[in-house]
């Protein structure tokens, strides 16, 4: 009887999705903390080397990508579980972050490209 009267609350449903936004405030800072990671590794490979255009570096862009694409999901689902939790029928859908993913696996895939040509590029030249 006691559990029943609380899950009626408004406290503490106010609590549960205190919680759930703090765990998916945090679960994104990791995500962002792995993104500038990869940034930054990505930067270093590219100052370091002749080009650009190296596996490793396609490989980075991809990570990036990839998480970029977790962190908008669960920014999508945080704001659903937030209108369920609240009743609102509007759940907010950023396009831009949307298309700044996109963008990122464009890029992944133009550098796989250009991977491909600098290799043949390479052997060519020192045949």
């Amino acid at each position: 009887m006691v559990i029943s009267e609380l899950e009626k609350t408004d406290m503490t449903r106010s609590f549960a999705f205190i919680e759930l936004a703090l765990i998916a405030g945090v679960a994104v800072m990791f995500i962002y903390y792995f993104i500038l990671r990869y940034v930054d590794m990505l930067f270093t490979n590219i100052s370091n080397n002749e080009t650009p255009f190296t596996s490793e570096n396609k490989d980075y862009l991809d990570k990036i990508a990839y998480l970029s694409l977790i962190s908008v999901i669960i920014s999508l689902v945080s704001d659903i579980v937030s209108s369920l939790f609240f009743g609102n029928s509007m759940v907010h859908i950023d396009l831009t972050n949307v298309i700044v993913v996109l963008g990122l696996y464009t890029i992944a895939y133009i550098f796989e490209y250009a991977c491909i040509l600098q290799k043949d590029s390479n052997n060519k030249m020192y045949e």
